[in-house]
This record gives structure tokens, C-alpha cells and sequence, in this order.
């Protein structure tokens, strides 16, 4: 499996307090709160907290074990769930990303049946990308050619950094819990 980050989480300490309503899970370093992450299970939803941000899902995170025999925590499905009735911005514009996008649809102009306008304002939209994301986006919005779908709108974005950290920690605690019940039936 992957990781996302740099960071070790095996090497944190996993505190599981478990209540009617609540079940919480805590990683952090040894006799400290650093690099900490906290995942708040009530009523159908999750929130996490820390030092990564504070995220809130509309479903609860229930380590499952065969999660890590299986290819982990899925990245898209905890996005999608953070951004469900959220006002919470989950990824952000990635110029070099929307450069690299762009790159490959000039590349490839002729399977999309480009012509030479279409060029110039690909290429009118990659000297642009230095903007932040609201002035890229209105500008790739006003010069768009008339017979563009939107779908076509040289556009990419990357996941924020802080919640990779979140899904290297939930899958952290997938581990530990798949080795504590691997203990059990050796016992």
C-alpha cells in the first residue's frame, strides 16, 4: 500500500475510546500531541482533528481489517464524503497540474478535432495559469470558443496536503486493528 505523506504513523501511539454514542480514535506521538489526529465517530458522522485541520464526513469511519488486504482507504470515496452538503474546499487549483492537462490536450488536438483557435486559446490558457484559481477560472470562462463544451475547460486541482495525512492515519488504524485481530486467532 502506498502511503501519501512522509510521515510514520506506526511509530504513534492509538488511544480508542468508545462510549453509547461515540467512539473515538486518537493517534499521536508518544506522551505528546504532536502531529496528532483525532477521528470523532457520533451518529453517522466523523469528525477529525489536529494537526492536519479539522474535517467533517457525512459517514462514520469504521476501521475495517480487511480494508488492508483490499487496496485501503479509498481517497475519492472520504472526498466525496467530506464534500456532501460542505462548504469544505477539499482540493485546490494546481497550475502546474492545469499546465501538464493542457500539455496533453495540445498533444492530442487533432483526436479532439481542434483547430487553430482552439490552439490559441489553449495556449492563452496555459500562459495564464500563474493566476490564483477565481481569476483563472473567469478567465478561461470569458475566452472560451463559442463550441466548447464545458467539459473541455483546461481546469486541474489537487487535494489539499492535510488530508492525505488524515488517510495515511486512517490507514494506520486499519493496520493496527487488522494486527490486533490477526493476535486474537493465533490465540
Amino acid at each position: 500500500m502506498k502511503k501519501r505523506t512522509t510521515l510514520n504513523f506506526s511509530e504513534h501511539e492509538l488511544k480508542i475510546t468508545q462510549t453509547e454514542d461515540v467512539t473515538i480514535h486518537e493517534l499521536a506521538k508518544p506522551n505528546t500531541r504532536t502531529q496528532s489526529v483525532t477521528f470523532i465517530n457520533c451518529r453517522g458522522v466523523l469528525t477529525v482533528t489536529g494537526d492536519y485541520g479539522n474535517w467533517v464526513f457525512c459517514r462514520e469511519f469504521m476501521p475495517n481489517p480487511k480494508w488492508i488486504d483490499e487496496a485501503g482507504v479509498s481517497d475519492s470515496y472520504w472526498v466525496e464524503k467530506a464534500t456532501i452538503f460542505s462548504v469544505q474546499k477539499v482540493e485546490k487549483f494546481d497550475s502546474k497540474a492545469t499546465e501538464e492537462y493542457i500539455d496533453e490536450y495540445i498533444k492530442n488536438a487533432e483526436d479532439y478535432g481542434f483547430d487553430e483557435n482552439d490552439l490559441q486559446y489553449l495556449r492563452d490558457c496555459r500562459e495564464n495559469t500563474h493566476m490564483d484559481e477565481f481569476e483563472y477560472q473567469t478567465y478561461i470562462r470569458e475566452h472560451m470558443p463559442r463550441n466548447w463544451d464545458c467539459e473541455y475547460i483546461p481546469f486541474a486541482t489537487a487535494m489539499d496536503a492535510s488530508l492525505k495525512y488524515v488517510f495515511d492515519a486512517f490507514e494506520e488504524i486499519c493496520l493496527r486493528l487488522h494486527k490486533e485481530a490477526q493476535d486474537v486467532l493465533k490465540k
